[in-house]
């Protein structure tokens, strides 16, 4: 009669299941999933707890890359180079403050929409991890070429 009166009376609290964990939780410090528990369900996208180190050093990776490009790009402007980007040339013609912070804006929600989406196909069937290191690699190409324009 105890257990049946202790497990009635665990069915009367909150099924924490119901609310999704907010993203700046303890759990996402701690959580423990990396992965989808079943294998039949790896194929549909899922969200995870903790990413794996090397998504995260990319992603870092690119935000230094961004703001290498975006220093490079405005050293280069006062030397006679000219912005590709019509939209970033008018926010250039405005305020270079403002063309940085747009700038690094965009690449910060890009680089946290792949991150959170690591697991999902996104783009054409590519997981948000492969666009992730994409991205990575040509960014490492652009800066490589801006750093050889300033050579």
């Amino acid at each position: 009669m105890k257990n049946t009166a202790l497990e009635e009376n665990r069915r009367l609290n909150r099924d924490r299941r119901r609310t999704p964990t907010r993203p700046a939780s303890l759990h996402s410090l701690r959580g423990r999933r990396r992965h989808n528990r079943r294998l039949a369900d790896q194929s549909h996208g899922y969200y995870v707890d903790r990413y794996e180190a090397g998504w995260i050093a990319a992603a870092v990776a690119i935000m230094v890359f961004g703001c290498i490009d975006g220093w490079t790009t405005l050293y280069l402007l006062q030397h006679g180079a000219r912005e590709a980007n019509p939209l970033m040339e008018m926010l250039l013609s405005r305020n270079p403050g403002l063309f940085v912070g747009v700038k690094m804006a965009l690449t910060s929600v890009g680089v946290m929409i792949m991150i959170c989406h690591c697991k999902f196909r996104i783009l054409r069937g590519l997981p948000g991890s492969r666009l992730l290191l994409i991205s990575l690699v040509l960014y490492a190409v652009l800066v490589g070429f801006e750093l050889r324009l300033l050579a």
